[in-house]
């Protein structure tokens, strides 16, 4: 695998983790354990990086494609 797909791999990975947080936020902001009161992760942040990265990967996605497959119009010799 080279750095490109690493690259993308790790953007993945992330964007997984920041649906599985938003998941989370949705089920309950606040929650308490043992006493102590906590609240999760700002939602409007959380979606704005899910939209962030998944961009992210799409755009890296359609320049590998750009990259994998050209059109070569052969032109007429003079």
């Amino acid at each position: 695998m080279n750095s490109y797909e690493e690259g993308i791999e790790r953007k993945k990975e992330r964007l997984n983790l920041y649906l599985q947080a938003e998941q989370a936020i949705l089920s309950g902001q606040s929650y308490e354990v043992e006493g102590l009161k906590l609240t999760r992760a700002d939602l409007k942040t959380v979606e704005d990086m899910i939209e962030a990265l998944e961009r992210a990967i799409y755009v890296a996605d359609v320049d590998n494609r750009r990259k994998r497959f050209r059109v070569i119009i052969p032109r007429e010799s003079w």
